[in-house]
């Protein structure tokens, strides 16, 4: 449908086989976007230059979780594997981030789709309380939504540091999330 031209000029992902229209950016949740960009981009560059595992930072672009959701969280970074066919969707990520504002229902609502992706990691970056919400250990959970849902989570604080469980790479203050 998309492709046909159904949803000219509005962004919208498929959850669970229902088409949701995602509100426009506001100014905080694009700074968050655009200073989270930097900090991981320099991670993959880096990384890249160093000899290590190659990584790609995907900017609001799908992941084909299931045959029914495929999401466009803000970041994902992702393992760049050998035999994926270029212009192919991954289908999982080491790192997934929504920056949420007016969103966190909606961000909370993804928590079980992640999980079942096998998503190490999940982050919530609430613009409002300056805040880190992080959800690891993806387990499966017949009776939560998407049959999964992480064991662990955890709120960082902005005067904290956090560091990704399933990255190689340093921690970082939480206040430069939020420009």
């Amino acid at each position: 449908m998309a492709e046909l031209g159904y949803f000219d000029k509005q962004r919208v992902e498929l959850i669970d086989g229902e088409i949701l229209v995602m509100a426009p950016q506001n100014d905080p949740h694009a700074s968050s976007v655009a200073e989270l960009t930097q900090i991981f981009g320099f991670f993959a560059e880096s990384l890249s230059r160093g000899g290590g595992g190659k990584f790609q930072v995907r900017i609001q672009l799908p992941l084909s979780v299931s045959d029914i959701s495929e999401p466009e969280p803000d970041l994902a970074i992702v393992e760049k594997k050998p035999g994926v066919k270029r212009g192919q969707h991954p289908c999982t990520a080491n790192l997934v981030i929504e920056i949420a504002d007016s969103s966190i229902p909606r961000d909370r609502k993804k928590i079980g789709l992640y999980a079942s992706a096998a998503i190490p990691e999940y982050w919530i970056v609430d613009v409002a309380q300056k805040q880190v919400t992080v959800y690891t250990e993806p387990v499966i959970a017949p009776e939560k939504e998407f049959g999964a849902d992480y064991k662990q989570s955890r709120v960082v604080g902005i005067n904290e540091q956090i560091k990704p469980v399933a990255l190689p790479m340093e921690a970082v203050a939480v206040e430069r999330f939020f420009g």
